[in-house]
């Protein structure tokens, strides 16, 4: 029976997705509700996505900023219309991992098991609700090319081909790593029958077509734009090169330890799991998708371990290994799955542990906020940036200028009918002609733009405020000459 001819959803998966809508609505809350502070990543797409470019220097693809500045034009610039822009994601996310995983035919707690999993992860479970927005959208375009690549197995037509090339220009123009995935999964398909049909049949020049269309426009801003795309990759990945050296033992490493940490914990009840089968014959055989996975994974630490015996990157963040570890606990429960299924008693410990996570991570969300600062933490969300904005007196006509970025985008939001400069970059709500004064304004997070600008403006006013035994200071000086 063609798996495509009847998919409507069962009960098992309604409930996931009742639990995972209840899961993330709770995380949108406590995101727009405990804090008015925006995240650098969030205030990244703030400042960015006040204009509609065919590209950005954030370095990133420009897709999720073009998002940002479509439900900037419909809903206004706010953390709101920030914050569901990247919940609506994850929670599309999770529908095409459900979509995709109906082909594997898990069982019922298997599918529990794999869904539970992600609540377990790091990434997924506490770095995603804190910073991450291209990773979101590199997290969806991933699983939705897997879909779309699993769907192509049984109905060829040009269709699925057109989705299948709209999947994977969605990736190119979320995150760059996504290469690494795309190179990854194509290759492997060459060592599996059925897949490598997909690859070679004439209709994939559909998909071609598609993805050259949908990224030409960013293709061509790179080209053409002042931004250098090596040169952002040598300031983040800082390679060396260097034959079998020590620092390429160390990159080796530190790329297995990274690997591990986003893994963990779940990789433990994954053993558990897969040596409480071994007590039972296999009831499945091994489908194309596990063998297509498998290749995906020796071909990843094949490209790893050669590039360790030449290459050396000394700084690996568990963030940056999305691409590879995302599908991770597809296989991990499918390669579990084919043994006698797993039951209740097996499922247990996975759900009560990962209620345990959730509800210690929603708890530590809402102390930050509240406690932290009585214990001496301030982080980014504690400081009373928006609430020391509030302060500031000012008419539509005047015109904000700030150097820092990251308050820019603050003003941004409380001010949405003003003329804003952040940074010689101008954003225009009005007729440059109607600016009444122009406000210049800075706080004490950044040391270089206090120093300029208390020696500019030695009559400045400030407004404190008081966090705990923490003070922020906000400073500004009006004046009519918009020319210093």
């Amino acid at each position: 029976m063609n798996p495509l001819s009847n998919l409507s959803l069962t009960s098992v998966e309604k409930k996931i997705i009742f639990f995972m809508t209840l899961y993330l609505l709770f995380h949108l809350v406590i995101r727009i509700f405990l804090s008015s502070t925006l995240q650098l990543d969030d205030s990244e797409q703030i400042f960015f996505g006040q204009e509609f470019h065919l590209g950005y220097p954030i370095p990133q693809p420009p897709l999720y900023t073009w998002l940002s500045w479509l439900a900037f034009k419909m809903f206004g610039t706010s953390l709101a219309t920030i914050s569901v822009i990247k919940y609506i994601l994850i929670f599309l996310t999770f529908v095409v991992l459900l979509d995709t995983v109906r082909f594997l035919n898990l069982s019922k707690y298997s599918l529990y098991f794999l869904f539970l999993s992600f609540l377990l992860m790091p990434s997924f479970a506490w770095h995603m609700h804190q910073g991450f927005t291209h990773t979101i959208l590199l997290g969806f375009a991933t699983f939705f090319t897997i879909n779309t690549l699993i769907k192509l197995r049984y109905d060829q037509s040009q269709k699925r081909y057109f989705l299948f090339g709209v999947a994977v220009a969605v990736g190119l123009l979320s995150k760059y790593s996504y290469v690494i995935f795309l190179f990854s999964l194509i290759f492997s398909t060459f060592f599996v029958k059925s897949y490598r049909k997909i690859i070679l049949n004439k209709k994939v020049f559909t998909s071609l077509i598609v993805i050259v269309f949908l990224t030409f426009p960013n293709i061509y801003w790179l080209t053409t734009s002042d931004f250098l795309f090596s040169d952002a990759v040598e300031k983040k990945l800082s390679p060396e090169v260097g034959l079998l050296s020590l620092n390429n033992i160390k990159s080796a490493l530190i790329f297995f330890k990274s690997s591990i940490g986003f893994i963990f914990p779940i990789i433990i009840f994954y053993l558990f799991a897969f040596l409480i089968r071994k007590k039972y014959e296999k009831t499945k055989q091994k489908t194309d998708e596990i063998v297509l996975f498998s290749w995906f994974y020796f071909i990843i630490f094949s490209i790893a371990i050669s590039l360790a015996i030449f290459v050396s990157i000394p700084h690996i963040k568990v963030r940056w290994l999305h691409p590879i570890f995302m599908i991770f606990p597809i296989i991990a429960v499918a390669m579990i799955d084919r043994y006698k299924n797993l039951s209740k008693k097996i499922f247990r410990p996975l759900f009560i542990f990962a209620i345990f996570i959730s509800t210690f991570i929603f708890s530590i969300r809402i102390l930050q906020s509240y406690v932290g600062p009585d214990l001496g933490y301030y982080g980014r969300l504690n400081r009373p940036i928006m609430e020391a904005i509030e302060n500031l007196t000012l008419n539509k006509h005047d015109k904000l200028i700030t150097l820092d970025g990251f308050l820019g985008s603050h003003l941004l939001i409380m001010f949405p009918n003003n003329n804003i400069k952040i940074n010689e970059k101008e954003v225009l709500r009005q007729k440059s002609s109607s600016v009444t004064n122009c406000i210049y304004i800075w706080d004490d997070d950044s040391e270089a733009d206090l120093d300029f600008y208390d020696m500019k403006f030695p009559e400045k006013t400030s407004i404190k405020l008081n966090t705990a035994n923490f003070t922020y200071k906000l400073s500004y000086h009006k004046t009519r000459n918009c020319e210093i």
